[in-house]
This record gives structure tokens, C-alpha cells and sequence, in this order.
């Protein structure tokens, strides 16, 4: 899988997971929410917040905690394939 499809896929994640939590509540602005996470993933420190929050989440709420652990196994890889943090 090629970097630029695997950070599409991860962006449509973080937002479907967000959404599913209610964190995201409306969906209309759906296409600025995602840009924000694209451009944002070049960063380590939103990375580390991304993860460290879905690792939260993965313990709290055992309803989401397999979409939680598969998303953060994506997060790692792209970082891997991005040359790492």
C-alpha cells in the first residue's frame, strides 16, 4: 500500500472513529474536519496526541477498543513508511 492511500485511509478512520464517539458532531463540515487531520499528520506531536488518545479510549470503551487498536497499528505504520518520528 503506498504512503498516500494509507494517510487517505487514516484520516477517513480518526473521522469515522471520532464521529462514532460523538467527539465530531456534526458532519457537515466533514471535508475541513479530514484536511485538518491530513495536514496535521506530518506532526509528531499530533500523532503522539492522536495515539495517546485512542490508547485511552481503546481501555475505556471496550465497544470501540478493536477499531481504537486496528487505527493505531495504521498510525504506526504510516509513521514507519514516513521514516519514523
Amino acid at each position: 500500500m503506498k504512503r498516500d492511500e494509507l494517510e487517505k485511509i487514516i484520516v477517513d478512520e480518526i473521522y469515522d472513529f471520532l464521529y462514532k464517539l460523538h467527539t465530531i458532531k456534526d458532519s457537515t463540515s466533514e471535508k475541513n474536519i479530514k484536511k485538518f487531520f491530513r495536514q496535521n499528520l506530518s506532526k509528531e506531536d499530533y500523532i503522539e496526541n492522536i495515539l495517546k488518545y485512542l490508547e485511552k479510549k481503546k481501555r475505556e470503551n471496550t465497544e470501540y477498543s478493536e477499531l481504537a487498536k486496528k487505527l493505531i497499528l495504521k498510525i504506526k505504520t504510516y509513521q514507519k513508511m514516513k521514516g519514523g518520528f
